[in-house]
């Protein structure tokens, strides 16, 4: 039985993701040289799938100049992107390409703030919307050693930490880890005491708050 993870690093080589999807785990791969190697490996089981299973098309004797030719006149920002794998690994900016290339140029994100209140400080976050409509995640920050109540999702939550660690439950994770936390799972977030943590998260499905007195948040969520 496939992972969540597995499959989502499956439909990526498919190019079955929608886009909000495909953004989070094209940065992810950024970082990741063992999981750029699963969809190398997915891309070349899917080619040999179509040479074996498919027909051939004709094509005309000229296709192979044209595509080249079409090649050749990309514009210089292209090969900018293509260089992008390597850059976002050196880069010690916390915004990955995908994710940059994805956004207007012209997006100004608006901020809202939560348990400013709460020990060891708060969150924020802001919601990126992507021009195709297809979904939408939030990227957050947490001051150092800030606590995210305890809270079960109802459906998959799949998180990037974009720089900072933060741990719960299931383990620690720093810059350019990916967690897939299962539908009806629960846990409660702590950012590193001292650099706090930077996250991308896309969770279509609504969270709750399992603790006795946060339950009473529940419905505004």
């Amino acid at each position: 039985m496939k992972s969540t993870y597995e499959t989502l690093l499956m439909d990526y080589a498919a190019g079955t993701l929608d886009t909000a999807h495909n953004v989070i785990i094209a940065s992810y791969l950024t970082f990741s040289p063992e999981a750029r190697r699963y969809v190398a490996a997915y891309e070349d089981i899917g080619g040999a799938m179509m040479s074996h299973l498919c027909e051939c098309a004709e094509m005309s004797n000229t296709c192979l100049e044209a595509v080249l030719a079409k090649l050749d006149s990309l514009p210089s920002e292209c090969a900018e992107k293509a260089e992008c794998v390597e850059s976002c690994v050196k880069n010690c900016s916390p915004l990955p390409q995908p994710i940059a290339q994805s956004l207007p140029a012209d997006h100004h994100p608006e901020w809202r703030r939560a348990f400013q209140n709460r020990p060891g400080g708060g969150m924020e976050w802001t919601t990126l919307k992507f021009p195709d409509g297809s979904g939408e995640v939030r990227v957050i920050r947490c001051t150092p050693g800030f606590a995210l109540p305890r809270h079960t999702h109802l459906g998959p939550e799949i998180t990037l930490v974009l720089d900072g660690s933060y741990e719960d439950d299931t383990g620690r994770y720093v810059r350019g880890d990916l967690t897939v936390m299962e539908d009806r799972s629960e846990h409660e977030p702590l950012a590193d005491v001292k650099a706090g943590c930077l996250l991308i998260c896309l969770n279509p499905h609504p969270i709750r708050f399992t603790g006795l007195f946060q339950r009473l948040f529940n419905p505004f969520i």
